[in-house]
């Protein structure tokens, strides 16, 4: 059986910080690496969670135009904070995105993520 998956970049997503690929694609479905808050232009990570989620989100909307789909095909996110306290400061920012019939998530607290950030978010996207 012939291996259908593709590895994808895009400029809109931070570049990766090791031996990883921004995302996989295959027939039905994106699998995106977890997402740091960090501006693709600058290389540089946002500061407040606030600033930090819609970040995050803001990249992956734009990824999504390139590929031509959009937030609405989120099925899952996965959400790590080092606090899972964050979790109301997340929602508030999460849910300007996801205002209608949101994707299934779950949270995880983590010790530390990569540059020191609050938080990584993690996609699963159907392709329809």
């Amino acid at each position: 059986m012939k291996n259908k998956r593709e590895i994808l970049s895009n400029h809109n997503l931070p570049e990766a910080l090791g031996p990883y690929s921004q995302a996989t694609r295959d027939e039905n479905y994106i699998f995106f690496s977890g997402q740091l808050p960090i501006d693709s232009k600058t290389s540089k990570p946002a500061v407040t969670i606030e600033e930090q989620v819609d970040q995050i989100l803001s990249n992956i909307s734009n990824a999504l135009k390139e590929l031509d789909s959009d937030l609405s095909n989120v099925m899952k996110v996965t959400v790590f904070t080092t606090s899972l306290e964050n979790l109301q400061l997340i929602n508030k920012v999460y849910e300007r995105y996801f205002n209608d019939n949101p994707p299934a998530r779950s949270a995880i607290e983590v010790t530390k993520l990569p540059n020191d950030v609050q938080v990584m978010l993690d996609f699963q996207v159907k392709i329809y």
